[in-house]
């Protein structure tokens, strides 16, 4: 079970993986123009979803806007967008 911090300015990312990603990192970044981005990580984890188990990673409370993957696939992966209030969900399976 997870709590997510979602609100005004805040949203959360939960990622769905391959199983081969299980064990691994997640890195992410803001999108802010900074030389040298601030990157986060988060584990790809087997989790029990409605009965089956699901390989996934959760970011439980991200600053809303643009955002880039670092890992598990160089180079860079640009381009998703974290809203206030919401749970994001991608799904790379």
């Amino acid at each position: 079970m997870f709590l997510l911090d979602v609100g005004q300015d805040r949203g959360a990312l939960v990622l769905y993986a391959p199983s081969d990603l299980k064990d691994e990192e997640v890195e992410i970044s803001f999108v802010d123009g900074e030389a040298t981005p601030k990157k986060v990580h988060t584990g790809v984890v087997a989790r029990k979803v409605n009965g089956r188990m699901v390989c996934a990673a959760v970011f439980p409370s991200l600053k809303a806007g643009e955002y880039t993957f670092w890992r598990p696939a160089p180079p860079p992966q640009p381009g998703f967008q974290i809203t206030a209030g919401q749970v994001v969900e991608l799904d790379w399976r």
